[in-house]
């Protein structure tokens, strides 16, 4: 009686969990959202650029992630080479720092990273492979009695892949190797993860940053989204429902245990390829297993260990509710204000240039301010009457508030002041014909 109490106290705690998902940021509706946005920003990207075709992978482009939740992975494309790298029928070769005010940060596998204020990207730079039908036969004649199906098989099959710069681990020819990766196809298979399924690889992922990342970094996101879909073939999509989440999380964390006991995790794509190989370093190797022990022992209750669904639990329903619907409008307008300077955005424009642009669109104007009428609703009235108000006091700010306050000053200086104020002035003015940009000194505006 007590087990089967237990059991029903697991699963409406799994209900929880994933109701509360939604007003994180995980609803169906944001991550289709987040998506669609991706999309239309890589088109519009690759309208104004030449040698390269920008691609966004990773969570980004799952729409799993929010804009400043991570870094963006971005894979560049070019255009003008392609390769082959087994016999292919019918295939056809055909003819066929990006930006100022970037900081390049040392390589990292494949990628090479860069960022401009908060905003992070890895970039990876690829040659299209057009061998994916040799390579994917196994994979694609592989006998499977659920997920994926034939027809989405075969829309995988017909998604390029890419070579990157990067080799094997441990391999004396590090240097020289190639990798080939299947970012179109795993983006495919990503989005057709059913509710219960995406919501599984996000919880996973909160795991992974609040157990695992302490430890080290060897088990990265793309060893969870593996782990997920291996269960998503073995398992049919009547498992993956609301009250089986954390049942499900159990059982993914058990594949992991045994993968890092056995150093063994095949790649989904090509199982062939060992994720695991020369990944996880002996010294960390049994704080991991351990970790992982008292999670899967933990049951349900492993998810408690995520501060940020704890918190969530804790937070009263309409509270959190409204939270949500909040952070949702908050993270749309923000897309939307992305997009639009994406839109304007050319090969070598520095950020002032592309801001000026930006701004003098109507609709990124008028995004903006409906992104400032809900973040301080009164502001038009409020900013005017304290830039008139006295001289701000610095003993009312503590030494932190203090040192973001020079620091906005010297990173945000020549944009927000030659390009951002004069538009906000000018909606200021709406309210009080007195306002103008000169009554107000550089000083006075960017404290």
């Amino acid at each position: 009686m007590a087990s089967n109490s237990g059991s029903r106290d697991g699963q409406q705690l799994s209900r929880n969990v994933f109701q509360v998902m939604n007003q994180l940021g995980y609803s169906p509706d944001m991550v289709n959202k987040r998506r669609q946005m991706q999309k239309d920003m890589d088109i519009a990207y690759n309208k104004n650029g030449d040698r390269y075709t920008r691609i966004t992978a990773g969570s980004k482009a799952e729409g799993i992630t929010c804009p400043y939740e991570s870094d963006h992975d971005r894979l560049y494309e070019d255009k003008h080479v392609a390769c082959v790298v087994a016999p292919e029928e019918n295939s056809e070769i055909t003819e066929k720092s990006m930006q100022k005010g970037w900081k390049s940060h040392a390589k990292a596998g494949p990628s090479v990273p860069r960022s401009k204020g908060i905003y992070m990207e890895d970039q990876v730079f690829s040659f299209r492979c057009l061998s994916q039908r040799a390579i994917l036969k196994d994979w694609r004649e592989r006998d499977r009695t659920n997920w994926p199906s034939r027809s989405l098989r075969e829309e995988v099959i017909k998604c390029l892949p890419h070579l990157v710069p990067t080799g094997c681990k441990g391999s004396e020819n590090f240097d020289k190797e190639w990798r080939i990766c299947f970012i179109r196809g795993e983006l495919a298979l990503t989005c057709s993860l059913i509710e219960g399924q995406y919501k599984l690889y996000v919880l996973l992922k909160l795991v992974k940053k609040s157990c695992f990342a302490p430890i080290c970094d060897s088990v990265s996101s793309f060893i969870m989204k593996n782990i997920v879909f291996w269960l998503s073939e073995e398992y049919t999509a009547d498992f993956f429902t609301a009250e089986n989440l954390l049942e499900t999380a159990t059982i993914a964390l058990t594949r992991l245990h045994k993968a890092i006991v056995d150093n063994h995790l095949p790649y989904y794509m090509i199982p062939g390829r060992n994720l695991l190989h020369n990944r996880i370093k002996h010294a960390d190797k049994a704080q991991l297993l351990e970790t992982i022990t008292e999670l899967i022992q933990d049951g349900p209750k492993l998810v408690m260990r995520c501060k940020r669904i704890s918190d969530a639990l804790s937070t009263p329903e309409a509270r959190l509710l409204q939270e949500g619907i909040k952070r949702d409008k908050l993270e749309i307008l923000k897309l939307r204000m992305i997009k639009y300077r994406t839109e304007v955005c050319k090969p070598g424009m520095s950020h002032i240039e592309e801001m000026k642009l930006a701004w003098a669109r109507e609709e990124y104007r008028q995004t903006q301010f409906k992104l400032m009428d809900i973040l301080i609703p009164e502001w038009r009235c409020r900013l005017f009457s304290e830039l008139s108000s006295s001289e701000v006091k610095l003993e009312d700010f503590s030494e932190e508030e203090i040192g973001l306050i020079q620091w906005m000053k010297s990173v945000l200086r020549e944009v927000f002041l030659t390009v951002d104020y004069p538009y906000i002035m000018e909606e200021i003015k709406l309210n009080d014909p007195n306002c103008s940009v000169q009554m107000f000194d550089e000083d006075t505006v960017l404290t």
